[in-house]
């Protein structure tokens, strides 16, 4: 799964490198998804920058391991 967060901005979905939670995507949320119904896919942060990356993958591993299988 490509993942990607985004940002709304004057009712327009303005796409740029965002750290994830920092958007409006429910990454809790989808995180639960995953882990009940396709646990252990691969996912791969979509338009993330270095400066981003580390605390995106750090911030998606937390979501994955707090959900409720």
């Amino acid at each position: 799964i490509h993942l990607k967060d985004y940002i709304v901005r004057e009712g327009e979905i303005v796409s740029r490198p965002v750290t994830l939670g920092e958007g409006n995507l429910n990454i809790p949320y989808l995180m639960g998804i995953l882990k009940q119904r396709k646990p252990f896919i691969h996912v791969l942060l979509e338009d993330s920058v270095p400066e981003n990356a580390q605390a995106s993958r750090t911030y998606a591993i937390q979501c994955y391991n707090a959900a409720v299988k």
